[in-house]
């Protein structure tokens, strides 16, 4: 039976052979963003598994801790969401991306 290679693995690999992110991310059909995310958990393992035994604690601790955190952002949000401050810089955010994508499809062509 083949071992199935995972993506995660299969960035770990090409990083190891010198690729930069946006290579990988062309290569393999993934966000950038998400070849950066792997490429620092990878560097920082021990950073990661903290947080995990940290999470692990906090449940031990308290079982309805990750329901009430998930409320906790959810009304963050909501209240964000009716700041119109946010909601003016999040249209910026996306008018620049757009502008940006936009020009990129003009250079390809």
């Amino acid at each position: 039976m083949t071992e199935r290679l995972t993506k995660k693995t299969k960035i770990e690999a090409l990083l190891a052979e010198g690729k930069r992110a946006t290579e990988i991310a062309e290569i393999l059909g993934v966000t950038r963003r998400y070849v950066i995310a792997v490429a620092w958990r990878v560097r920082n393992c021990e950073h990661e598994k903290a947080i995990k035994r940290a999470v692990r604690e906090r449940l031990r601790a308290d079982p309805e801790w990750l329901n009430k955190e998930r409320e906790r952002r959810r009304k963050r949000h909501k209240e964000r969401r009716k700041n119109r401050a946010y909601r003016v810089g999040i249209a910026h955010s996306r008018r620049r991306w757009r502008l940006r994508a936009r020009v990129a499809a003009q250079q390809n062509e």
